[in-house]
């Protein structure tokens, strides 16, 4: 039975609260989860239920905070494309214009967008890190400026998972006329601006509020559509695409996480979906079932969008996982 399923949906979306009641009513959702989507910059769905600890009986409330995991890489991006935007850097200038010690062992021609692209190279660190070194930007600085790349930058695409927020750090570090880090940055440019809310601060972005229009539209094809030496996403400046639902040939762009943690925008339509959970699910992106249903049942519920361009598994269809 439904667990402690409450929030809201606009009547013209039923069907995604029909969805989401019937996955925890599954057993596909067995611990919490939350889904919100935005439409032209009207929040039409804000969905939340289950439990933030099970093993306490904690129910999931308005407030509850949860990992994204790696869904964090695309609010990387957006303040990396905020500081393009106004003019603090280019996302074709090499890093060590602003930063000459990374020129080292080999990066001395890697480009912003290389990093942000995940080609540069530096996946892993070839030291060992402490938590108390975590934290410790002028020793990440070092570790990074000492490492070779594991390949020529620019040359592959390989998902930088464990250092990507360090070196978007390290960049808007030194970018930044102010010289903050990426948590300063955002929270006091956007954050205390705008929204902390995920599936809001992209409805800000694609609307061109966040930054200007003419740099969103760069963000609707991903640059990079040949496979990963990781897994296969399409990217492009530091955002990831899955195919649209609904429009062949188009892509939706934002950044799955581990566990099925995922937000993704169709900028054309400015339809924004956003998934969190603490159930970790299998899989990734749209590959994760879960999302890939509250996902599409947005979609269907938008009229200009014919309902047979895809076929999808269904919750009748779909065998739920075994639980103990």
């Amino acid at each position: 039975m439904a667990t402690n399923i409450f929030g809201y949906c606009d009547p013209k979306f039923a069907k995604v609260e029909n969805v989401f009641r019937k996955l925890f009513n599954d057993g596909w959702e067995f611990e919490g989860a939350s889904f919100s989507a935005y439409h032209k910059g009207k929040l039409v769905v804000d969905l939340k239920g289950g439990y933030s600890d099970s093993s306490s009986n904690a129910k999931w409330k308005d407030n509850t905070r949860t990992m994204i995991f790696s869904s964090s890489k695309a609010v990387g991006a957006i303040c990396m494309a905020i500081a393009v935007d106004r003019g603090y850097c280019k996302y074709e200038e090499k890093v060590s214009k602003y930063w000459p010690n990374f020129a080292k062992n080999g990066k001395e021609n890697t480009t912003i967008l290389h990093i942000v692209n995940h080609q540069a190279g530096l996946p892993i660190f070839y030291v060992d890190i402490s938590i108390e070194e975590c934290k410790d930007p002028d020793f990440i600085a070092e570790a990074i400026e000492n490492q070779t790349p594991l390949w020529e930058p620019g040359t592959k695409y390989g998902y930088h998972a464990i250092t990507y927020g360090w070196l978007v750090d390290q960049i808007i570090r030194r970018v930044d006329p102010e010289k903050r880090g990426i948590g300063q940055f955002f929270n006091e440019e956007i954050a205390q601006k705008y929204a902390r809310d995920l599936a809001k601060l992209f409805s800000l972005m694609i609307r061109g509020d966040l930054i200007s229009k003419d740099l969103v539209k760069r963000f609707y094809e991903p640059l990079i559509k040949e496979k990963n030496v990781a897994f296969n996403y399409g990217n492009g400046h530091g955002f990831m695409y899955e195919p649209h639902p609904k429009k062949p040939e188009k892509w939706l762009v934002g950044h799955p996480g581990y566990g099925g943690n995922n937000v993704m925008v169709d900028p054309e339509e400015e339809i924004v979906v956003a998934y969190i959970t603490n159930g970790i699910k299998a899989g990734a992106g749209d590959m994760v079932i879960p999302y890939r249903l509250l996902r599409n049942a947005v979609f269907d519920s938008l009229v200009k969008f014919p309902k047979e361009n895809v076929t999808d598994r269904t919750l009748e269809n779909a065998a739920p996982p075994m639980l103990s």
